[in-house]
């Protein structure tokens, strides 16, 4: 379940949030970073009817919502973190160049491998491992993206498919609750957040397991 927000979000709600939150160029960025998203993502809907784009904004949200997190790196690179996967609007050299080498190099960390990759030879459970291994083995910015990403993504699995929900739900437990114990390892503050993601994936996981 979402967390329920007043009223309809928007451009001007979620930029609202910003304001005496970041400099004004880091403002710019976002605001860049959120019209390339839904640009990039115009035409894609997700099981549940929505919009793509508001999943990235979602991840977004809960990074400043949940967390308090208004670190503007951060914020950008959970606005585009499915761009490269999903779109081919953008590549990782260009949102380097217009967002810095940080946004990229987290992006990049967070995307799959596309299918047909060359390394895998179709060999999709490999491709799977190897992207996991990389998780696993990145920085403590990457899980706490991942873990903000898969906890919007945990809340809206109700509308999928029975076969795709019972998939998810394991890769949840088996993936991804795992990096919440590592998160709280790095300090203080990354304990308090891993704190909230990780009661936040328990009520959507026990939501769902009803």
């Amino acid at each position: 379940m979402t967390p329920q927000r007043q009223g309809i979000e928007n451009r001007q709600k979620f930029f609202a949030r910003l304001k005496g939150k970041v400099s004004d160029n880091d403002f710019k960025r976002i605001h860049d970073a959120y019209s390339l998203a839904k640009t990039g993502h115009r035409n894609q809907f997700r099981d549940d009817d929505t919009r793509y784009f508001e999943h990235c904004r979602e991840t977004a949200l809960i990074l400043m919502d949940e967390l308090g997190i208004y670190d503007a790196d951060l914020i950008i690179a959970a606005l585009l973190h499915d761009m490269i996967e999903d779109s081919k609007l953008i590549t990782l050299e260009s949102i380097a160049e217009t967002f810095g080498n940080k946004v990229a190099d987290l992006i990049k960390v967070m995307s799959k491998p596309k299918k047909g990759d060359a390394r895998f030879k179709n060999d999709d459970r490999k491709r799977h491992q190897y992207y996991f291994t990389r998780l696993y083995n990145s920085d403590w910015l990457v899980w706490l993206l991942k873990l903000c990403d898969r906890l919007h993504n945990t809340r809206t699995l109700g509308k999928c498919l029975p076969e795709k929900r019972a998939r998810k739900i394991q890769e949840t437990y088996d993936v991804y609750l795992p990096l919440i114990p590592m998160l709280a390892a790095v300090n203080a503050q990354t304990n308090e957040w891993a704190k909230i993601i990780a009661a936040g994936l328990s009520l959507a996981l026990h939501e769902l397991e009803m």
